[in-house]
């Protein structure tokens, strides 16, 4: 009788051959190999994040302007990416005002990191598995969806034809009393469960074209990961709206 023992399988044969050996030694081969291939795609984008200090002007011209921000720190890194370059590069920023710092996070090195800024360092980053206690920073955009006021009844009808319209409400700025429970929320969405939910005043992040801005809080969070490959795909991926503009980037630090 031969036993093949893996962390997640366990086979038994009642007749050992050496195709039960080259199986089993396959399924361990394919195991470890899975893990191998999820450690790197880690530890890929977890090393390319780094720090720029950012001119007085730069800094004050990205803060009144967010578009232009973008594009600041879209030219750093190579074009010809299609549609959405920044999403193609997992690409993610935030700047510091008070600091002048810039936090970029990517999964593809920056063609040409100077005009980022002057390059102070990578930001320490800390292991993310279920259990891990953390402290958490993200600038997130502060708007919710309201219900619709539609009967269910009628959603049918307003989908149909060529002429359909949505019946979603527009989205408006989550209002002071439910931030706290709404900012937990998005937080248990990517796999985090708080203990505790510091938020600032909401604040307008200019787009610098005919007052457009978006509402934004600054959010600081202890608690722990529960879902390991959620809170992954939210670093990786950003939370939120407003990722183009310095938003919905994750900073996180390990807790005494």
């Amino acid at each position: 009788m031969i036993e093949c023992r893996t962390s997640m399988l366990f086979y038994r044969h009642a007749q050992p051959s050496s195709s039960d050996h080259k199986s089993c030694a396959l399924i361990i081969l394919m195991l470890n190999l899975e893990k191998i291939l999820k450690i790197n795609k880690w530890l890929k984008w977890r090393r390319l994040m780094d720090k720029f200090e950012l001119s007085f002007a730069v800094s004050d011209a990205i803060q009144n302007n967010r578009r232009w921000g973008h594009s600041h720190v879209m030219a750093a890194f190579p074009p010809g990416l299609g549609v959405n370059p920044r999403a193609q590069l997992k690409l993610l920023w935030h700047l510091d005002a008070n600091t002048r710092l810039m936090t970029v996070q990517s999964e593809t090195a920056a063609k040409t990191p100077e005009l980022l800024g002057a390059r102070v360092g990578s930001v320490a980053q800390v292991g993310a598995e279920a259990g891990a206690e953390l402290t958490l920073r993200i600038t997130l955009s502060c708007q919710k969806t309201p219900p619709s006021q539609v009967p269910d009844v009628l959603r049918p009808l307003l989908k149909q034809g060529p002429d359909a319209k949505s019946y979603r409400s527009r989205m408006v700025i989550v209002p002071p009393v439910e931030r706290s429970v709404w900012a937990a929320k998005r937080l248990a969405a990517i796999g985090f469960e708080a203990t505790s939910v510091q938020l600032s005043d909401v604040y307008f992040a200019s787009l610098g074209v005919h007052g457009k801005a978006i509402p934004a809080v600054d959010l600081v969070s202890f608690g722990v990961v529960r879902d390991a490959d959620r809170f992954a795909e939210a670093r990786r991926e950003g939370v939120g709206k407003g990722k183009n503009y310095g938003l919905g980037l994750i900073r996180i630090e390990a807790s005494a």
